[in-house]
């Protein structure tokens, strides 16, 4: 009986040790799948794009240029992108949902330190006051990330919440997914694919600001 015993307990052991290999290693498949999960920034088939499952948003067009304030007064030099967002989801979204309340923020080496450039700044003040009708069109596309509905397996033309100050004409500068508390979470945002420097974003280049919503 004891030697009975012994037996059973030995098997026991080899199919609880068997049971807990087979566990790690599907924990491990999962682990190697959560990436897709994730809002990516990437540059595939010669298009910048973030990535999700619900969807993307893809740069379409930009523009270079200066911001002004309220008094005409240049500002800061600034870049101006539009998207195209996709929702291939079943159900209506916001460019905002489909990349999980996401969103983009430039950084740029200055005297050699990493600084955010996060100034809020404004798409119409690439207009001073003269230009009111420019002004109107693009203040109509500054809330478009966050509010214009997109419907399911539709493609819409939005802008980014903020234009992005350029320093040194946008050398060493960069572009990152962050949270909306500007962090990069890595339950959310992809830790291999959230920075692309300017000179690697695929964007078709305007001459005028107007122009990047047309």
């Amino acid at each position: 009986m004891k030697k009975l015993s012994i037996i059973g307990f030995a098997l026991l052991a080899v199919v609880t040790l068997s049971a807990c290999s087979n566990s790690k290693t599907k924990q491990k498949a999962d682990q190697s799948t959560k990436p897709t999960k994730y809002v990516k920034l990437v540059n595939e088939n010669n298009q910048t794009k973030l990535v999700t499952k619900k969807g993307s948003i893809t740069f379409y067009k930009t523009y270079r240029g200066t911001s002004y304030d309220n008094n005409g007064k240049k500002r800061f030099d600034m870049a101006l992108y539009s998207f195209k967002a996709t929702n291939n989801s079943d159900k209506m979204l916001t460019a905002g949902q489909i990349v999980n309340n996401t969103k983009l923020l430039a950084s740029a080496k200055i005297d050699g330190k990493d600084k955010t450039l996060d100034q809020p700044l404004a798409y119409s003040s690439a207009y001073t006051n003269k230009n009111a009708k420019e002004q109107a069109k693009l203040n109509h596309y500054e809330q478009s990330w966050e509010n214009e509905p997109i419907r399911p397996h539709q493609t819409i033309i939005i802008t980014s919440p903020d234009a992005f100050r350029l320093v040194d004409n946008g050398n060493n500068e960069y572009i990152h997914v962050v949270t909306q508390g500007n962090d990069t979470k890595k339950s959310v945002i992809s830790q291999k694919h959230n920075k692309l420097s300017l000179s690697q974003i695929h964007a078709k280049k305007v001459n005028k600001a107007i122009d990047i919503v047309k």
